[in-house]
């Protein structure tokens, strides 16, 4: 008999979790002994997942989206469940309707969000010991990172392997919020061009905190190359560096995109690049706020181009380990649905 799975999810936008939707749909479709239903709101990247996998999907409206979160016992979703994977905290509730185990899935590290649900799903082991931390019982929580895919199959497939004695281009992007702390960029920015004038750094991103990026960026003397959005993909196949400062990641998909395309990485020691990075072994893990300590890294690279080709090629390695695996991934969601409903 199928076991019925479901993800429910308020999330609307671009970004992280829908992507994790997608990989994750695509796994769990995989398994015959699995029927997935979405229960999530009518965007086209959604639309796209259900219908690429034909899956069964149930369109929240925004109506949908204040009924969970205000009156969930109102919540009667169309399609019962075993099991349900819940992306966003408040949903919780809602979801006691929706299937008898109920799943978290904590991508923000924020795991009081999902009290109340049987299971709890971190991307990182310091998310797990930050919901056990905050009341969560041991054998409640797992964590169950991400699996990266289209992998590179040998270092020689990267373009960036060897870098040429030009000047370097130092890059970093995201949502331009405060929990990214681009600030930090920008001051290291202009420190480091103010001994290596000839150092390019860009930074990518959109967001509420991008007039005040653009005033700080301003006051140094422009010392970073403000660009709005862009492809990813096609400024690292420009640059050398990827620096992420963020005070908070759980996971960062964008660290492992990087490392992919060959860049060296710079981070500070969230929760997601901690795990990445293997606490500093791979790369360096630098302070949230010292600013003249990430400039002394990027000037060492730039000085150093041997080293620079070294940590690009550590990076790479490290996207080799089985922790980051397709298989891995499958695994730990099979044994996590057989222990949860048999």
């Amino acid at each position: 008999m199928l076991k019925e799975i479901s993800f429910l999810s308020a999330d609307r936008s671009a970004g992280g979790i829908q992507r994790a939707l997608r990989d994750w749909a695509a796994v769990i479709s995989e398994n015959p002994a699995y029927s997935l239903t979405l229960h999530v709101p009518d965007s086209a990247a959604l639309r796209d997942i259900a219908t690429e996998m034909a899956l069964w999907h149930r369109k929240l409206t925004t109506f949908d989206r204040l009924l969970f979160r205000a009156a969930p016992l109102m919540a009667r979703l169309q399609k019962q469940a075993d099991l349900v994977f819940v992306h966003n905290g408040f949903l919780v509730a809602a979801a006691r309707h929706l299937a008898r185990q109920v799943v978290g899935v904590c991508h923000n590290d924020k795991p009081a969000k999902f009290f109340g649900a049987d299971h709890l799903i971190c991307l990182t082991p310091d998310g797990v010991d930050n919901a056990r931390a905050k009341g969560w019982g041991a054998d409640m929580v797992s964590c169950i990172p991400h699996f990266i895919p289209n992998m590179p199959a040998t270092k020689a497939d990267l373009q960036n392997a060897s870098p040429s004695r030009a000047p370097l281009h130092i890059i970093s992007a995201g949502r331009l919020v405060a929990k990214k702390n681009f600030a930090l960029f920008i001051k290291a920015a202009a420190i480091a061009k103010s001994t290596r004038p000839n150092l390019q750094f860009t930074l990518a991103g959109t967001g509420p905190e991008g007039k005040m990026l653009a005033k700080l960026n301003a006051e140094l003397g422009n010392p970073v190359s403000l660009i709005g959005w862009a492809d990813l993909s096609k400024l690292a196949a420009s640059a050398d560096i990827f620096c992420s400062p963020s005070l908070d990641e759980p996971y960062g998909y964008v660290l492992t995109e990087m490392m992919q395309a060959g860049l060296a990485i710079l981070a500070s020691p969230s929760f997601g690049a901690n795990l990445i990075l293997d606490r500093g072994k791979t790369a360096p893990l630098l302070p949230f706020a010292e600013a003249t300590k990430w400039a002394e890294a990027i000037l060492a690279l730039d000085a150093d181009r041997h080293a620079l080709t070294e940590q690009k090629s550590a990076a790479i390695t490290r996207l080799q380990d089985p922790i980051f695996s397709r298989q891995r991934f499958a695994d730990d969601i099979n044994s996590l649905i057989t222990n949860q409903i048999g």
